[in-house]
């Protein structure tokens, strides 16, 4: 029995992969370099969701709850503008304004169902043998101080009006959007809320004196999706310094941390990519 050569059989069939790689290094290297170039392509594709529905699939059961009840009521989705007069008080001529042309204008805003506001609220009152609806404020630039008077004691103890379209103090108001997006389309919510975005602005641009701000479940939605990509641009890097910094402390070798990050990072980008 030849033992020598039995050993020289073993060491051929063990050492075969490595002796391959090392001998033809540089073509595993460029064939490595081309499938994480290619795993890499699909990189391009990466988008942000803008619905919370992605996060669960379409059998959770909370999911089929949460859709059920929407149908049977409604949709939270919408926005507040938020009106808030350098002056202190809402109850002024040119405030309500503005507040009845953000109320008309919001009706136009893209997938808009309903528009509720200090101004346009069904304010019921008697007359005699009739019953009167009319608007708390119509053409309120219009009317004396006695009758803005009138109507702010009445608005301010209204349940239905005070903290919700109006501040208890009288200091701010908002006029509050619901929308119903039909979920067909992902620049739905871009287009409501830049038409929404662009109301703020020319009420801003219109009325000085006024703070305008937008907000709401929607407004909140749309920062989400828009923020999350420009904070990654500022966090990834941070990440990857911190990584860098701790690896080179940890290894004491400047090289092996450069391998290190050379293997990781091609894992990474395959990882987003699958």
């Amino acid at each position: 029995m030849n033992l020598k050569n039995d050993n020289n059989v073993d060491d051929t069939r063990e050492g075969g992969w490595p002796e391959l790689m090392i001998r033809y290094r540089w073509l595993v290297i460029l064939m490595t370099l081309v499938v994480v170039f290619a795993a890499s392509i699909g990189a391009t594709r990466l988008t942000t969701l803008m619905d919370y529905r992605a996060f669960f699939s379409p059998q959770n059961p909370e999911l089929q709850a949460f859709e059920t009840h929407q149908q049977t009521y409604t949709k939270p989705d919408g926005y507040v503008i938020l009106v808030k007069p350098q002056s202190g008080d809402v109850f002024q001529p040119e405030t309500l304004r503005a507040i009845e042309e953000i109320t008309e204008k919001s009706w136009l805003l893209p997938f808009a169902k309903r528009v509720d506001s200090l101004t346009n609220y069904q304010y019921t009152y008697g007359e005699d043998d009739d019953l009167i609806v009319e608007d708390m404020f119509e053409n309120a630039a219009s009317w004396d101080a006695a009758r803005i008077l009138e109507r702010k004691q009445i608005a301010l103890i209204d349940p239905l009006l005070v903290n919700r379209a109006v501040m208890s103090k009288g200091d701010a108001a908002a006029v509050n959007i619901m929308i119903n997006l039909p979920g067909e389309d992902r620049t739905e919510l871009p287009t409501s809320y830049h038409a929404a975005q662009a109301l703020r602005d020319q009420i801003k641009a219109d009325y000085p004196g006024l703070d305008v701000h937008l907000s709401g479940m929607s407004g909140l939605n749309y920062a989400f999706a828009t923020e999350a990509p420009k904070a990654m641009g500022t966090l990834l890097p941070v990440m990857f310094l911190i990584i860098i910094v701790l690896s080179t402390l940890f290894l004491c070798s400047i090289r092996a941390t450069g391998v290190m990050m050379l293997v990781c990072s091609p894992s990474a980008t395959m990882r987003q990519t699958c």
